[in-house]
């Protein structure tokens, strides 16, 4: 799918679910427009549907009406053609799979079979897996580097798209610049990138364009990304109460 129409959009978006006798409303009315090339923050506080968003923009949440479209894709349909990078803020690989393992089941999935030596490669070099690491069952791996990992697999195929939920979460120092580098060469490239996190000096430094999700809907604030006030600009946009 060429760059330039790598844009996420969604339209009236109701998603809801069933507890015990009555139906809860996680979003309801949810509009987003990112466009092709940014780097797009999605925040808010804990409960307010993030993850369930996110859920539903990659097509693996049912949602109750509304339209969503990944570069004019369905997000099922734009899953499947790996036109889509998903990186989960949990991830529990099966318990035999070792890291190398986890790199090759996404490289058959997204790679030709002439190509698949040297796209596993570029993972491993992408993630700085030494043979230690490559042998090493995925699930006992340190929280650093199961988050490079699952990093390194949402990239894999270079998707025009690259959904990041959480990428921060549980990351030392060290980690968290290797992380940052990863996610401005993704954009270097012209993708997009659609990423929520509750690091706002993280977010601060990366993102173009940020949302607050609250009481079901996004709230637009323009952000100057890199400057050094933008964390607390962040943190006034969280504690501002809804219109």
């Amino acid at each position: 799918m060429p760059y330039s129409e790598a844009a996420v959009v969604a339209e009236g978006l109701r998603i809801s679910y069933r507890r015990r006798f009555r139906r809860h409303v996680v979003l309801d009315g949810l509009d987003l427009e990112v466009s092709s090339g940014a780097v797009a923050a999605i925040v808010g506080r804990n409960g307010e549907g993030k993850t369930t968003l996110f859920r539903a923009l990659v097509g693996l949440h049912p949602i109750d009406r509304g339209r969503i479209r990944i570069g004019g894709c369905v997000p099922g349909a734009a899953r499947d053609g790996r036109r889509i990078g998903f990186m989960p803020e949990l991830v529990t690989y099966p318990p035999s799979w070792t890291v190398a393992d986890v790199l090759g089941f996404g490289i058959d999935l997204a790679v030709s079979p002439e190509h698949r030596r040297e796209a596993f490669a570029i993972a491993v070099a992408q993630g700085r897996f030494g043979d230690d690491i490559l042998s090493q069952r995925a699930n006992r791996c340190s929280k650093g580097y199961r988050q490079r990992l699952s990093l390194v697999f949402a990239l894999i195929g270079e998707p025009a798209v690259v959904f990041l939920d959480e990428p921060f979460s549980g990351l030392d120092p060290p980690s968290r610049v290797a992380m940052r580098s990863e996610i401005e060469a993704v954009v270097d490239r012209s993708a997009t990138v659609v990423l929520t996190s509750h690091d706002l000096a993280e977010v601060g430094r990366l993102a173009t364009d940020v949302f607050v999700l609250d009481g079901g809907r996004l709230r637009a604030r323009p952000l100057e990304p890199g400057t050094t006030d933008a964390a607390e600009a962040l943190e006034a946009m969280m504690t501002t109460e809804s219109p």
